[in-house]
């Protein structure tokens, strides 16, 4: 427990040294999170369930949730574009 505490400190405070800017973290930080929680999370669970219910899972169904994490991935991605307003 010590030794997280330590790294979890270390890591926050070098962040707040080098990139001071909280609204690029949370930027980043939410759309990570967004990803697994909304994208991930979901999709394995289903998967999971669907596997132990029927006992294998289609190369179809694999496929198109393979695409479902891959958007979310592109959406992820498209948080490191710079923004022109």
């Amino acid at each position: 427990i010590v030794g997280l505490n330590m790294v979890l400190v270390t890591e926050t405070t070098l962040f707040a040294a080098f990139l001071p800017q909280v609204g690029t973290v949370l930027r980043f930080t939410g759309a990570f999170c967004g990803l697994i929680y909304l994208y991930f999370l979901p999709i394995a669970v289903h998967l999971i369930k669907t596997k132990r219910e029927k006992g294998r899972i289609g190369f179809v169904t694999i496929w198109f949730h393979i695409l479902l994490i891959a958007v979310g991935v592109i959406i992820v991605l498209l948080q490191f574009l710079p923004t022109s307003v």
